[in-house]
Parts: structure tokens; sequence; C-alpha cells
């Protein structure tokens, strides 16, 4: 509890936009807590300096597993945080004080801890955050240390920091804004609200994620494996061991249902997807984000080549959406009415009166059944893979007037434009395509 203070009057807005800004103490014409004598019972009291109740103060989550730097960085990415660089002595002790309960975890065997965000790889001695290339104000090296030696830092157990090989593995700490928060998607959330998660503290030795309500996602050692467990009742809802003993379950992952939920009955396979990916991005199986128009663009842009997969057009919904025709107009008869573009007049056979041409024949018609994902947004449609085309009906067309009733193809595609605008995916879908 804070200070509590009543008074007499409405506080005009300019009176409370200084209290919130540390200006104004806040004490009340009435009653003030700080001002008045108050029996203490079974509490602690402090008291704090004004200013310091809007002092920044940087959040960080330690990741107690060993891994490389490069790893350390996607992590932190995926978290959409940075690797650990505090930027003040206080922030450097508070970090510094996480460490003795993971002296064990990371690195048993030496001082060095945690990896920095930092490098001087481009000018000796002058230290950089990886994130933003921006030069640190604050370190914390000693006077005799590694650091002109190495290109890379990290933290030791007594909060100096110190130069350190870059191939070295350490464990990391991540720079994460209050303001930001993860998605959980692949639930039945009935608000965008309930869907965000952030990193809350530490459970059985390892960060777990906080629902904004009622959910928790957690590491169970007990069972070697991560679980959404409600937060009331704590009952285990879904529970997964796909996801490595050192690892987190970021982006998508395939969990098994404890218990009915969301339509999905006990035992049930459900796929989840935790991410800082926003609607109009799609999370790669890793957490990783790209944005939506790269999925299935036959370019890997995901590092797990996880955008590329699943990228069916057709969307069948029974046998017979391939095997009758669509209606026509009124719903009456379908009529495709071909058109004919002569390419060139390949030879002319004067003694057996014939000539070969080569042309294309275009069939137009609308499907109304159809429903279609990925399509790309350009005016010459979507080319349909041999699969897709296989789930779609078309017309059986014959030439006539052929010598020896023979025809060569020269080539065959299917082509969708699409007739409406897309539809945005619900916001619980891991999938998240349109």
């Amino acid at each position: 509890m804070a200070q509590v203070s009543l008074w007499d009057r409405v506080l005009s807005p300019s009176q409370v936009s200084a209290m919130a800004g540390c200006r104004d103490p806040g004490r009340g014409n009435l009653f003030s807590s700080d001002t008045f004598s108050l029996e203490e019972v079974g509490v602690r009291a402090s008291q704090h300096s004004l200013p310091s109740l809007c002092q920044h103060t940087q959040h960080h989550v330690v990741f107690p597993e060993e891994r490389t730097l490069g790893d350390a960085r996607s992590l932190c990415r995926r978290l959409n945080a940075s690797l650990a660089v505090p930027t003040s002595a206080d922030d450097n002790q508070r970090l510094a004080d996480q460490l003795p309960a993971f002296h064990d975890a990371c690195v048993p065997t030496a001082a060095w801890k945690l990896w920095l965000g930092i490098t001087d790889r481009a000018e000796d001695g002058v230290w950089r955050k990886f994130h933003n290339n921006e030069q640190i104000s604050y370190s914390n090296f000693p006077p005799v240390n590694a650091a002109s030696s190495y290109f890379c830092a990290s933290m030791k157990l007594d909060g100096f920091w110190d130069g350190d090989r870059c191939a070295n593995r350490r464990c990391a700490a991540c720079h994460v804004q209050r303001s930001t928060f993860l998605y959980l998607r692949g639930l039945c959330f009935d608000t965008k609200f309930r869907m965000r998660f952030r990193t809350q503290g530490y459970i059985d030795g390892r960060p777990f994620f906080r629902g904004y309500y009622d959910k928790v996602m957690l590491w169970q050692e007990q069972h070697k494996q991560w679980a959404v467990v409600d937060a009331v009742t704590n009952a285990t809802l879904l529970a997964t061991q796909a996801v490595a003993d050192n690892d987190y379950p970021l982006g998508r992952h395939s969990w098994e249902a404890w218990r009915g939920l969301c339509g999905h009955p006990r035992g049930a396979v459900v796929p989840l997807s935790l991410s800082p990916c926003e609607d109009n991005e799609f999370t790669c199986s890793t957490g990783d984000c790209v944005p939506r128009g790269l999925r299935c663009d036959f370019r890997y842009d995901c590092s797990d080549g996880s955008d590329e997969e699943m990228c069916g057009v057709v969307e069948l919904k029974d046998h017979l959406q391939k095997e009758l025709p669509p209606p026509g107009v009124d719903g009456g008869p379908l009529t495709v009415t071909p058109s004919l573009t002569l390419s060139r007049i390949a030879d002319v056979d004067d003694i057996a009166m014939a000539v070969t041409l080569e042309f294309r024949v275009s069939l137009v018609w609308t499907d109304s059944r159809l429903r279609m994902r990925h399509l790309r947004l350009n005016k010459n449609g979507t080319i349909l893979t041999e699969a897709d085309a296989q789930n779609v009906w078309q017309p059986r067309y014959s030439l006539v007037n052929l010598e020896g009733g023979t025809q060569q193809r020269l080539g065959h595609s299917l082509v969708v434009t699409s007739s409406s605008g897309a539809a945005l995916p619900p916001y619980n879908s891991v999938d998240m395509g349109e």
C-alpha cells in the first residue's frame, strides 16, 4: 500500500497530473497517511523520496540456460525484448542481485554468468548495443579487465563486466519493456486482452508467462513439461513435451488437452502459438514474426522455412465441390464461353491443305463456393499448383477439325482472381492467414 490521502474537493486535472508525474506529494487536506500517526501491525513501512517513485528502472528476466550469444539474442528478440544492457549503477545492481539464485545453472565453474547485449567489434573500446547500435553511456568494467581482448562482454557474479569470447556459452538476461506483451493464440478467448501474456517471475527456477486474467504458462519440473494452468483452480489445462528441456514455448507448438476446453476433448492435440506477432504478421514456428504478405510467396522468410508450409490455396469443403459445376447466373446452368488468341502460324502445308497454329484458349467462370487462402494481390491472379487445381471443378473441352485428331498441349494453368477482399483471420487463429 502506498500513501493514502483524502480531500474534501474534486482535484483538478493539473493536480492529478502533477501527482502522477511525482511533482506533487499529493497530501490530502482531510487525511494523509504520511503525516498522521498510524499504528503499524504486521507490516514493514519504508519511506521513499518523491522523485524515486517515477524513476525509470529496467525490468530484466534471467533465462538460466547456457546458450550461445546468437541464441541469447534470438531468445530476447522472440520476447519482443533485447539482451540486457544496464544503463545505471542501480540497474546493474538489480540485475546482479538475481545472479546468485542461478549460480549452479549458469556456468557453475566460471565467474562469467550473463551475456551483455554490447560489442566493440566496429571500434575497439567503443561499446555499442546490438539491437540499435547505440553507444553505451554506462559501463561497469573494472580498471583491469580483458575487455580490450574480446568483441563481446558478459556480467560476472559480482556484477562487474568483462570481455568474453563470443563463442562461449552463457546464460541470458532480457530487457523487457513493461508495456510489451506476448499473444497466446489457439484457444477461445472472448477478448484480445485475455490473449496477452508477459514474463512475470520464476517458478521452479525458470521464468513463467502470466496472462492478464486467469491463465499461466509455466515449467513443471516434476513432469519435465510446459503447461497452461488455470491460475484460479491450479488445474493443468494443456501440456506439451514438444519443447526441449532447455527451451521455452515461444512460437508454434502442439499441446495436449488435459481436460475438455474450447471444443477440444480431453487428449486432443491443440496447436498454440506464443509470440509478440501482431494481427498483420505471421508467427514462424520459432516465434519470429514476418509480415503476413510474405506468407506462401515461394521464398523462405522464416529462418526455419515455416512460412512456406501448409500453403494450400483451395479450402475443400466436400468431394462434390470438384465434381459438380457451380451454378450459373440466377441459379441456372453455368455457361462457359471460351476465347481464343492466335499466337502464330507455325506452318502452312499446301499439299495437305493444313495449317499448324499455336493459340491460347481461355475459359473463365465464377465459382462462388470456393474459399481461398494466400492469394497474391496482383491483377494477374494466382496460379494454382497441380494439387490445388485438383480440388477445383474445371470444364471439360475438346477441339475439333484437327488433322489426325491430335493436338500438342504447350502449357496449361489454372489462375484464380478474388471476387472480394480478403477476410482477416479470427484473432484466436494460430495460422493467421487471410
